[in-house]
């Protein structure tokens, strides 16, 4: 057998029992991950990621990211949130992280596209922070919020946004107070439950 010799070149950092984990691997640095969760008939259902782990040697299940982000795809559109910074307490779902709580910070988008042209206007949500809640598969807001699409753009402050998992839509929105509003036709509310 050849002798292996340690100057390969690569950069191997120190792991110990106090570094991270996810599952049961122990990391050091982690940048550009993600993690992606399909469906019975091997489709993407959606995807978190992020930029950077801030926290790796912290040994904690709550993760300090930058650039986080998640994709959740359904058969009519496809929704994105990004953001500059966040934390997320992570937990493991059949083998993989999976965001359970998270708060995004930073310019956070949720970006609403649609799979064809018949499908929900394209349509983009803009905030300074967001708490996200996988329990209830809440997304919620106190702050100011700004919602942009082809068909007119709101502005408020305060947002209640339920997501259905099992049906793949949007259950509830609700936008606590309107500041602005020019749709292209005369909105009957802002509680679009």
């Amino acid at each position: 057998q050849p002798a292996q010799d340690d100057s390969t070149g690569f950069d191997v950092p120190d792991l110990d029992a106090d570094s991270a984990r996810i599952g049961e691997a122990v990391v050091g640095t982690v940048e550009k991950s993600e993690y992606i969760v399909l469906d019975d008939n091997k489709n993407v259902k959606h995807i978190f990621g992020f930029e950077r782990l801030l926290n790796p040697d912290a040994g904690t299940e709550e993760w300090k990211l930058q650039k986080p982000y998640m994709e959740i795809y359904e058969q009519a559109v496809r929704y994105e949130i990004v953001s500059d910074r966040g934390t997320c307490l992570v937990e493991t779902v059949a083998g993989n992280p999976s965001p359970a709580n998270a708060h995004l910070e930073g310019d956070v988008k949720i970006h609403i596209l649609p799979a064809s042209a018949d499908g929900p206007p394209k349509s983009t949500i803009h905030l300074d922070d967001l708490y996200y809640d996988s329990e209830r598969s809440e997304f919620k807001t106190d702050g100011p919020i700004k919602i942009i699409s082809q068909e007119g753009r709101m502005e408020g402050k305060g947002m209640l946004l339920i997501y259905n998992n099992s049906l793949g839509r949007i259950e509830y929105l609700n936008i606590c107070l309107l500041y602005t509003s020019d749709a292209a036709d005369e909105l009957d509310g802002v509680d679009f439950g």
